[in-house]
């Protein structure tokens, strides 16, 4: 795709390189999906879609402000083996631990 020609930073597995606003390193250029993550999920690629669409076309570009962006999380994605037992960890992160 010639991504390097429009200034996007790929990874070392060829990955698109994003921030947690799913911005690449072209700044006008937002990406999502299997592209970006190893985590080829569904849901994941589902809400980075989201995602991706409403920051790429936020009335307010400051994060956390109404209309404005949204980040993405990778650690806290949520995932299941279905095995007998079924196998279901939901990532946390350590503020949150009890």
């Amino acid at each position: 795709m010639d991504l390097d020609r429009v200034g996007v930073e790929l990874g070392k597995q060829g990955q698109v390189v994003t921030d947690p606003l799913l911005r690449t390193s072209a700044a006008h250029i937002f990406a999502a999906g299997d592209c970006t993550t190893p985590l080829q999920f569904t849901h994941v690629r589902d809400e980075q879609g989201r995602l991706a669409a409403r920051n790429a076309f936020a009335a307010d570009a400051r994060p956390g402000y109404a209309g404005g962006r949204v980040t993405f999380d990778d650690p806290m994605v949520p995932w299941v083996t279905f095995a007998d037992p079924e196998v279901g960890p939901v990532p946390h992160r350590r503020p949150y631990r009890r």
